[in-house]
Order: C-alpha cells, then sequence, then structure tokens
C-alpha cells in the first residue's frame, strides 16, 4: 500500500519536471522614465468593489437528504395511477377457473363445471376438449397446453390438435396455478409452494419453500420475477428467478387473491376473490390500487393472462370471463 503511494508521487513530480513547472524564472523590470509624466497627471488607478451571489454548490445535512428520500418513496409510481382498462368484449360461458393466451392470440379457458377446456378464436369457440378435474391451465406454445389436477396430483401435457395427452408429470401434492416461461413450468404445490419442471426432460425441483401455500393459488412470472398468491393467507409474493423471496404484499384490497398476471413494466395484476374486483401492485409491492370493480363487468374472478404483446388482459370471471385492453 505504502509503494503504491510512493509511486504516485514519484509520477507526479517526474510529471512536473517534464512540463518545465519546476524551471527557475527570473522576472525583469525596466521602468520608462517618461512614466512620471502620467503619474502627476493621474490621481486615482481605478477603484475595487465587492460583490455577492448566490452560490454555486449546496450542501445538504444527512437529515435534510433523509427526509428528501422518503418524500419520493411515498409518490407512487405514476405507471399504476396511470393504468386504465377499456372493456372489449365478455365471454358467454360459466364455470371458468383458469385462463391463458397462446402467441398467436387464441383464448384458453378452463370450464370445470362442464368439464372441458375451450379454445376460442378471435370470434369463435374454435374447438373443446373434454376433461375432469382440474382447475388451471398455461400454454406452452401454439399446439401445446398443460392443465393442472389438484385432486389426482398431476399436470397433463395436452396436444390442442389431436386432443391428446402427451405426458403426465405426477405432483407430490394438490397442484393449482400454472404458468410457463423459457422452457420451465412453475405451479403452486399446497403445503409446499412453488414447482419447476424443466420442459426438457421434465424433471421437477422446488424453486421457492412455502409450507404455507394454500389451495386456490396462483403463480406467474415476469422477465426476472416470481409472482404468486396465497388464497388463505390473502398475501402476494414476489421472488426473484432464483426463489429468494424480495417482498410480501398484504392488505384488504386483496382479500383471498387468486389469479395473478404481470404486464411488460413488471406492475402486478390480482384477482381477489373476496373484493370481486382486479387490482394493480405496483412491480416493487409498496403500492396498490383498484383498477376494476363490479360495475366493470368482474364478478367472482378466479384465474388472469396477460397479453404482454397486445397489452390484454384476460379476467376468468366464474360467470362470463372477459377481455380487457390498456388504454
Amino acid at each position: 500500500m505504502i509503494e503504491t503511494e510512493i509511486q504516485k508521487y514519484e509520477t507526479f513530480l517526474q510529471s512536473l519536471f517534464d512540463d518545465g513547472s519546476l524551471q527557475k524564472i527570473d522576472i525583469n523590470c525596466k521602468i520608462e522614465d517618461k512614466i512620471t509624466d502620467v503619474l502627476s497627471a493621474v490621481t486615482s488607478l481605478g477603484t475595487i468593489s465587492i460583490e455577492s451571489s448566490s452560490v454555486l454548490v449546496v450542501m445538504k445535512t444527512g437529515k435534510e437528504i433523509q427526509a428528501q428520500t422518503r418524500s419520493l418513496q411515498n409518490v407512487p409510481p405514476s405507471t399504476i395511477n396511470d393504468i386504465t382498462m377499456t372493456l372489449r368484449r365478455t365471454y358467454h360461458f360459466s364455470g371458468i377457473a383458469g385462463c391463458s393466451i397462446s402467441s398467436t392470440g387464441d383464448i384458453i379457458l378452463t370450464d370445470i363445471v362442464h368439464h372441458r377446456m375451450l379454445i376460442l378464436g378471435k370470434d369463435t369457440l374454435k374447438s373443446y376438449i373434454p376433461l375432469s378435474f382440474f382447475v388451471d391451465c398455461a400454454c406452452v406454445d401454439d399446439t401445446i397446453v398443460t392443465v393442472s389436477y389438484p385432486y389426482l396430483n398431476q399436470i397433463q401435457i395436452i396436444k390442442v390438435s389431436t386432443k391428446t395427452v402427451e405426458r403426465t408429470i405426477k405432483t407430490a401434492g394438490n397442484c393449482y396455478g400454472l404458468c410457463y416461461s423459457d422452457g420451465y413450468l412453475l405451479f403452486c404445490e399446497v403445503g409446499k409452494g412453488i414447482q419447476k419442471v424443466n420442459m426438457a426432460d421434465y424433471r421437477c425441483s422446488t424453486l421457492v419453500n412455502d409450507n404455507t401455500l394454500s389451495e386456490w393459488s396462483y403463480v406467474a412470472t415476469s422477465k426476472d420475477k416470481i409472482f404468486y398468491t396465497n388464497n388463505s393467507h390473502h398475501t402476494v409474493t414476489c421472488c426473484s428467478l432464483a426463489g429468494e423471496k424480495m417482498w410480501e404484499y398484504k392488505d384488504q384490497l386483496v382479500c383471498s387473491p387468486q389469479g395473478i398476471a404481470v404486464d411488460k413494466n413488471s406492475n402486478v395484476y390480482i384477482a381477489p376473490y373476496g373484493n370481486t374486483s382486479i387490482i394493480v401492485l405496483s412491480s416493487d409491492g409498496k403500492h396498490a390500487r383498484k383498477l376494476l370493480r363490479s360495475d366493470d363487468r368482474i364478478s367472482q374472478p378466479y384465474g388472469l393472462a396477460f397479453d404482454v404483446k397486445k397489452e390484454k388482459l384476460l379476467v376468468a370471471n366464474y360467470d362470463e370471463p372477459a377481455l380487457y385492453s390498456l388504454s
């Protein structure tokens, strides 16, 4: 450490030698004889005045900076305050508990009363697949949909075009909400937490340990976070992709939360079944507000899905699902 400091000063001194800063300089002065004529005629060489102006640098104490920081943190992000939704259409089906949107825009609904999975095109019902005892669904691609069976402790991978089960994944416990992202299927397992399935080899592992996770809990992901609801504990939790807990939100706004979805800005949309509404929560989990109410055609909401490309929110109302767009 000392040698480093000595070398630093040697370098500085050498630069003074190199640029001539240490050369001896003599200043010679010769006064013109005629200057005496000027001095006899001039009574003053000028005046000196002092003017003050505002300082260029402002110094603040630690307490002032902390107070300013707190005031900034207390301002809700403009993103959730500016979000508004417009109802685009409703779908005349009942008994809906889960939903998903494919990359081509097809809408998938799980009808748990009539035991079928509905595949909807732009304006029509394209097809349906008879299924029983299932809850949620998640699109893997344009041709594959995964479905959770909480009472059978399994997840099925279904090929939509042939309506056949391509593979069955056994789970250790009851599985509810599903989501797919970048080659991995995530699902909520009661009493255990968030599980992860590698879709390349179908191996399952625990991503988030949460032994309090209850029935009717759902999960969603963004580019760098995982979000899930806990229906019985009335909470929304955010974790890193490694499964580390980042924050948890609990408030009367999210009474019995079920469905969950995320937009491109990582704002979180929640379907609290107990409040008959849709709540939007800021990405840091600090601010929330009611976005849609019963007047907006929200009724017994279960699952949610967000189309990031088209900026549309699909709400799986138990009776009459609805599609909204950001406006």
